[in-house]
């Protein structure tokens, strides 16, 4: 679950509603006025990606390893981005509005 207002995500255990860990987003980002939006967790993969929004040329994506809970990597995409998975590949959609 994301929080834009702390700009945090917040890892909940989905057998015992129990908060796991709350993970900080990028403060670069968050200082530039980015804030998380959308998260979609890989259930075959180590990681777990969420949107940034509020940029004015691009928002971004980033990756996170789902056992450190730290970054592993980012993307610069499209404005108002939304991210989803599919079993058909290992491929990460991002469409943008």
């Amino acid at each position: 679950m994301n929080n834009d207002i702390d700009n945090t995500a917040t890892v909940i255990d989905p057998q015992s509603l129990t908060v796991i860990a709350t993970v900080p987003m990028p403060a670069d980002l968050v200082d530039a006025g980015y804030q998380p939006h959308d998260v979609v967790v890989d259930p075959t993969g180590p990681f777990a990606y969420v949107t940034l929004l509020g940029g004015e040329t691009n928002d971004w994506v980033v990756q996170f390893n789902t056992r450190s809970f730290r970054e592993v990597k980012r993307a610069a995409v499209g404005l108002d981005p939304h991210v989803s998975l599919t079993a058909a590949n290992r491929y990460l959609y991002v469409p943008a509005q």
